[in-house]
């Protein structure tokens, strides 16, 4: 009489594995690591410093800053919004929270306690943005509304400049919404909440 070998769960789980390969044609398939545009040595270090104990807000307080640039695009109808003479916009009144998760497949296998866990990647970072912009002698800040507005509207990535999200290596976003609350006797100040993913610039080379 002939005994088959045995095969483990975790030997089983490796050939599903290889069988899935195989049939996807990924036999030959490599992998390449994509380094996205972080900013070279010298300007990450001078962007990742905090503020220091002298740097005060329009509202007299030690927070996080958020520098914007103004995004050029073309618009629904074709036409090519160039802000580019505009520059950047600088908020000096501004909170962070920063999250991710992690995709995980998890495989149960016959006669195993638990699963197999393989680790796929990352998320993106969720950046939910809070501003606090201030007008001058107690006038409702409209020019720099406006100027935050100009960057909100655009559908593209937004490039932006923050010690904090320097720390996740964040210097891309693309936001997926915005609140504006208007409190009650403060005319004179606008507090803007931003939600907003992390975006890595994607390069295709594309082989003659």
């Amino acid at each position: 009489m002939e005994f088959e070998p045995i095969i483990t769960p975790q030997e089983e789980f490796t050939n599903v594995q290889r069988l899935l390969i195989r049939t996807a044609g990924l036999q030959n398939a490599q992998v390449a690591i994509f380094k996205g545009a972080i900013p070279s040595n010298g300007n990450r270090e001078k962007l990742a410093l905090p503020p220091q104990s002298g740097d005060k807000s329009s509202f007299g307080v030690s927070l996080s800053t958020l520098t914007i640039t103004f995004p050029s695009y073309f618009d629904n109808q074709g036409v090519f919004n160039d802000n580019s003479s505009l520059g950047k916009v600088t908020f000096d009144t501004v909170l962070f929270d920063v999250e991710r998760q992690k995709n995980i497949i998890t495989t149960p296998i016959q006669g195993r306690n638990g699963t197999i866990k393989e680790y796929i990647a990352d998320t993106d970072w969720a950046v939910n943005i809070k501003i606090i912009i201030s007008g001058a002698n107690g006038e409702f800040p409209k020019n720099k509304l406006e100027d935050l507005l100009i960057c909100l509207n655009a559908p593209v990535e937004l490039e932006v400049e923050s010690w904090y999200l320097l720390q996740f290596g964040i210097n891309s976003i693309v936001a997926t919404g915005d609140a504006y609350k208007l409190d009650e006797g403060g005319i004179s100040y606008q507090v803007i909440n931003i939600q907003a993913i992390s975006d890595t610039p994607v390069e295709l080379i594309l082989n003659k």
